[in-house]
């Protein structure tokens, strides 16, 4: 059994509408894995958002065709497709040509896809051509309003930014957002790592483009991280960075805060870097792009992406809405839930069971009665109050078998009720009250985010 064979088995996540055969590329969470997602937002709101007092919005999923022909997704936001002649199979033309080991070039589409066959049957492919990867819909009944929903979550920040601008009257102004996705991805493979329903953690740092400092860098300027330049990777400060790389403390301090927050996580640095795009991959507005990867068994994947965007989503924006204010440049930060959610499953697989970071294990606590006629329910709802994950354990099984239904997700403590009180089985058993045993399961956590930042 695998990583995505155990997760699945243990309902971490699973492809949806099973029952009817599903779809390619979308998937739900269970309960272990909803709680993994909650504990991977939870921390990102801790380390970006909350210690930064940064300002978090949430923006609508549905977005009207004029905001994405402004940003430029209507017409620009495409992938190159070919479909085989015979059996009728899509396929993205690019990843055909590089899951061969090429190199794919847009001016030669045609004269690689012609040296190929059809994977499924050997047929012959069509000649590639760009269609658009979102989801069109119509707003209201009968509607002619054409609308899609978002691509991604970073232009209802850049619509919102004049009002909040307003609001609170000042440079540099971070927004944060949290929140779905949706791209119609041509023929998505690789299980949770290409979804066409997905979650995205965005910051948008605006600032004025003559003053790139960030206010907490001296928390971050000797914090390291692996840059891989090239072929090149090695281990760089977010203060070498500034004299090196690109003399922006704003892009340093989020490349080192990623960093610490996906090993706070449990990803094994040794399998990670932050990857400098080549000139040829970033965008024609954009002064920097670094994308956060990770080895794994599908190949490097990437799992957050950093840009330095300039003004021009704003000036755009403006442009197109043909309304005055101000147009800043920004910094994006942009992280994955459902790519890292895979990468800590397969990082925290130990065969038979998993073991994740104490940050990122699903359930602070298990608890189960010592016998059937025990039911806990006084401890659960007093724990939880403490806002204590708990695995409340009720079924009819003896002891030991709740405590390795409790290991196989990563859960380490545990508390049983007997007929005398409460054990905390944490490395040692205690006997303690309830209120002792919350402050020590509030303690452990609080001592381990204090460690961080």
């Amino acid at each position: 059994m695998n990583a995505v064979e155990l997760a699945q088995s243990l309902n971490i996540f699973y492809p949806s509408n099973e029952i009817y055969g599903s779809i390619a590329g979308f998937y739900n969470l269970g309960p272990v894995g909803l709680k993994l997602k909650n504990r991977i937002v939870d921390l990102w709101r801790y380390m970006f958002v909350k210690a930064h007092n940064f300002v978090e919005i949430e923006t609508a999923l549905v977005t009207p065709e004029i905001v994405l022909k402004a940003s430029g997704h209507y017409d620009s936001f495409t992938d190159p497709i070919t479909q085989c002649k015979e059996c009728g199979a899509v396929y993205r033309a690019d990843k055909l040509i590089e899951e061969k080991g090429q190199k794919w070039v847009p001016e030669k589409a045609e004269e690689l896809i012609a040296q190929e066959r059809c994977p499924a049957c050997e047929g012959e492919l069509t000649p590639p051509k760009e269609v658009n990867l979102m989801f069109e819909t119509r707003i209201g009944y009968g509607g002619k309003n054409v609308a899609f929903l978002r691509p991604e979550t970073a232009q209802g920040i850049f619509t919102d930014f004049p009002r909040l601008y307003k609001y609170y009257n000042k440079l540099p102004l971070a927004i944060a957002q949290v929140g779905k996705s949706f791209r119609n991805e041509i023929s998505p493979r690789k299980g949770l790592t290409r979804a066409r329903e997905f979650h995205q953690m965005e910051i948008e740092y605006f600032f004025q483009p003559n003053n790139p400092r960030f206010p907490h860098f001296e928390r971050y300027k000797d914090k390291s991280f692996r840059l891989k330049q090239g072929d090149q990777v090695f281990w760089i400060t977010a203060q070498e960075f500034v004299e090196k790389v690109m003399d922006n403390e704003i892009m340093a301090a989020f490349l080192a805060l990623e960093w610490e927050y996906y090993v706070a996580l449990g990803l094994d640095p040794n399998k990670m870097w932050i990857r400098e795009l080549e000139k040829d991959e970033v965008p024609h507005y954009s002064q920097g792009n670094y994308d956060v990867e990770v080895e794994t068994q599908y190949g490097i994947l990437e799992i957050a992406g950093n840009a330095y965007r300039t003004d021009y989503d704003l000036s755009r924006h403006k442009e197109f809405s043909k309304k005055k204010f101000p147009t800043p440049h920004v910094v994006e930060a942009s992280l994955g839930i459902e790519r890292l959610l895979y990468v800590m499953v397969e990082q925290a697989f130990k065969g038979d069971h998993f073991e994740f970071s104490p940050l990122a294990q699903p359930y602070d606590v298990a608890l189960f009665g010592i016998n059937a006629k025990i039911k806990p329910w006084e401890a659960l709802r007093f724990l939880s109050s403490f806002d204590i994950e708990v695995l409340f354990l009720d079924q009819k099984a003896p002891p030991i078998k709740k405590i390795e239904k409790a290991k196989e997700i990563g859960v380490k403590e545990f508390v049983i009720q007997d007929y005398l009180g409460y054990t905390l089985y944490d490395g040692k058993n205690e006997r303690l009250s309830l209120p002792e045993i919350a402050h020590r399961l509030k303690q452990k956590r609080a001592s381990l985010l204090q460690g961080l930042l």
